[in-house]
Formats: structure tokens, sequence, C-alpha cells
């Protein structure tokens, strides 16, 4: 666990932030033990959790915690934050700039700000005003950040309780973020729980692509809200993703400027099981099609069936919450129900980190699921001179011993087990017909 020292804005003890204002690569995931130190191949953030806390002062007690926890300034593309837990910031007092952003505030103004983050988490924030978890601010500047794998959870704030994209006075802000969860937030009176997006007669054209959005709430506005003025123009993106169990609803598009040409456009998504089952647009337009919804009238290839979750996320009554499981079950709708055009050159696998484009009942390339989980096949058989209904492998999953069965008694065959990234598990050369026992409890779980 780390504690910010760089006092920014302030010379009071809670402007102490971690300030980022060049290009450089920062890594977590270290063991901290001696002699490891620089050691990449030893990274490993899930076993060395690595902790950037704004929990200044009295441990545990948020009055005395960082009005920004990171503050990231001016820094171009090759700057890269992966492998972090940011928590623990408190703006709910906080004046004018100190009142923002107060997980991450990446500042644009005047100028460009284009950081990537990977796999870090933003969790238990307050801000007084916007950007609960991340603050993006392009006043007169760029700010188009790239997240992947990255969540913000139970972050709060009076409108953009996870995460506000605010752009004016010829900027814009183009984000995109992918394989990201917003989950727990609140927008206590203002707009957007998950995100707020606002522009001032500039653009801002978010791309959200295998993203989950559940449980946030607000009593006010949607999950994801658009606020448009002057010459403000949006094309909001969201592909294979999932919103369930939102207060408030689904996405709000509002434009009262004089541009009319903002679109909402969703490929491959799931909508289900929001407390407002639609997407609202004023003064602009939606291009939705190809995903699974509980709402009628809107989207073309549209598919109005329960998506069967694992776990349906409640819809959160004053703040909120993290339950629930949008993973999908084997029999549902979603399944090879998406449009394989729609999805961004290069994203190849899902949030999960499977592969997409996968045919459950045979492993073998096929249609994209809708939202942002793939499902994959529970056996894989490509044997041109050994039909899939020759041999079968039970049980499934194993966690002692699998046992391979072949249905003719003088087949032979050559048998490999890989896992997900190709690497070989397993070699072998059964023959004779019957099960042919594998050990397999050593193995690390997961898909093979």
């Amino acid at each position: 666990t780390y504690f910010p020292s760089t006092l920014f804005g302030g010379g009071a003890a809670r402007n102490a932030t971690f300030l980022f204002n060049r290009d450089m690569t920062v890594l977590g995931g270290f063991s901290g033990e001696p002699g490891t130190e620089g050691l990449l191949d030893s990274r490993d953030p899930v076993a060395h959790v690595t902790i950037l806390t704004g929990d200044l002062g009295v441990p545990n007690d948020a009055a005395d915690n960082a009005f920004h926890v990171m503050y990231i300034d001016h820094v171009s593309d090759t700057f890269r934050l992966e492998g972090f837990r940011i928590e623990k910031g408190n703006a709910i007092d906080g004046g004018g700039f100190e009142a923002t952003g107060t997980g991450i505030f990446i500042n644009a103004e005047n100028g460009r700000c284009h950081p990537t983050l990977v796999n870090c988490e933003v969790r238990d924030m307050v801000a007084g005003e916007s950007g609960g978890g991340i603050e993006m601010y392009a006043s007169n500047g760029k700010c188009n950040p790239k997240l992947t794998g990255c969540s913000i959870i139970n972050c709060e704030g009076s409108g953009g309780g996870g995460i506000s994209i605010n752009a004016d006075l010829d900027g814009e802000s183009n984000p995109v973020l992918t394989n990201c969860r917003m989950a727990g937030n609140t927008a206590r009176t203002a707009q957007g729980s998950a995100v707020s997006i606002v522009g001032h007669s500039v653009t801002v054209s978010p791309r959200f692509v295998n993203c989950i959005f559940t449980g946030n709430y607000t009593p006010n506005s949607q999950a994801v809200s658009i606020f448009l003025t002057g010459t403000g123009r949006s094309q909001s993106e969201f592909i294979n993703c999932t919103f369930s169990g939102n207060a408030g609803g689904i996405i709000r598009l509002s434009n009262i400027g004089t541009d009319t040409s903002s679109v909402v456009f969703a490929r491959n998504c799931i909508f289900w099981g929001n407390a407002v089952p639609a997407i609202s647009v004023s003064g602009g337009n939606t291009d939705i099609a190809h995903s699974v919804a509980d709402f009628f009238g809107v989207g073309f290839f549209m598919i109005n069936f329960n998506p069967n979750f694992v776990s349906q996320p409640a819809i959160p009554t004053n703040h909120g919450h993290t339950d629930g499981d949008v993973h999908v079950q084997d029999d549902s709708p979603a399944i090879d129900a998406g449009l394989n055009a729609s999805v961004p050159a290069g994203i190849d696998k899902d949030f999960d980190g499977l592969p997409r484009f996968i045919n459950p009942s045979n492993g073998l390339a096929g249609l994209v699921d809708c939202g942002p989980f793939e499902t994959q096949a529970s056996t894989t058989a490509v044997a041109p001179t050994l039909a899939d209904s020759d041999w079968s492998v039970y049980p499934n999953p194993a966690s002692d011993r699998m046992y391979i069965h072949m249905n003719q008694a003088t087949s032979s065959a050559y048998l490999r087990v890989m896992d997900l990234q190709g690497k070989s598990i397993f070699k072998g050369i059964p023959s004779g017909g019957g099960d042919i026992s594998v050990d397999v409890s050593a193995w690390p779980s997961g898909m093979y």
C-alpha cells in the first residue's frame, strides 16, 4: 500500500496526490521481495495487490482523505499505468477543482492528455461534484485516454458517479474503454450514475466495448447520460456491452444545442432488467441493432427474450451495489445472436479473455454472442478421421481425473490437450478403445 506525497492544487495535507506529468510506464503487481525489483516476469497483480490509497491521516476515517488520489496531467499515449488498485479518496467537502475527479483526474486543459490504463481498479471514492471515480477534463484540449480491463466500483458523485467526461471551449474527449466494468456507482443528484458525458459546443464520442454496467444508482437520470449544448455533438458507441440492474434506466442523450446529428450507436448488446427499460433520446437519434432488450419499438433485429443471466442484478433503491452475475447460461438467446462485422478490428477476446466468434456446439468459428462474454464449447474436437460422435470426455468439468472414451475398440488416436494460449499440457497416443484416464489434479484451474 502506497500513500501520495506530492501537494498539488493547495498546501493542505489533503491536497497530496500521485502526480504524473510526464510519459512513463508505471507497473504494480510486484511481490516486494528483495532481489525481485525490475523482474517483469515476476509480476502478478492478482497475487500481489498494489494499492494507491487516499486514506491519509486516521486510518479508515474518510474525513481526512485525499481530494485526488491520482492526477494525470498532459501526458501522451505512451504513458501507461497498469496493475493497481486506486481507492479511498474523499472530496465530498472539497471546493471547485478539489470537488471533482476524486480517484483519477485526467487533465487536458489547453493541451492533450492521452494516458493508457490497464487492469486498474478504481473504487470507494466520493466526489463533491462530478467524477467520483475518474474525471476526464478537456477544456480547450483533447482528452482521449484508453482504459482496458479496468473497473470503476462503488464510486459516488453529484453526477458522473463512476466517470465524468467533460469537454468545452474547442476541446474533445473520445475515450475508448474495453473490457471495463462500471458497477455499484451512485450519482446523488445529477446525471449519469455510471458515466456522465458533457459536451459544450465540442465533440464527445466515447466508445465502450465488452463493458458491463450493473447496479448503478441515481434517482434522476440513467446509468449513462450524454448532455450536449451549443454545437456539441456525440456518437457514443456501445459494442457487446451489458446493462442490467441500473436504477433510472439505461442511456439518455439530451441535446439542447443546434446540432441534431448526435447518435447513440449500439450493437451486440444486452439491455435487460433495468428500472426504466428504454433508451431516451432528445435532439438526436438512436442506431441500435442485433441486441437483446426488454423494450420494444427501438432498434432492428432485436431479440425480446430473457437473456438468462447466471444471476440477475437487482435494481438498487438508494445506493449502488455490485451484486449479480451477467454471464449468460447455456440456453441464452444471446448466444450467436450478434453481428460479427460490428466488432471492432483487433477485438478477438471477450471480457474474460476467452476467444470471440465461437460456435459453442463444436468450438469452431461462429457468430459473436451478444454481451461482453462469449460462450465457449465444453468439448472441442477437430479430427477428420475421428468424428465427434466417436469419442467423448467426462466428467466436465473435472478436478481430479478426466476420462476419454472412444466408441470403437479398434480406434487409435493422437491426443493433445492445450490451454487457451495454445500451450500443450498433455500429449499421448491412446489406443485399444475403452476409457483412457488422465490425471488433471495438478493442472491450473481453467479451460482446456
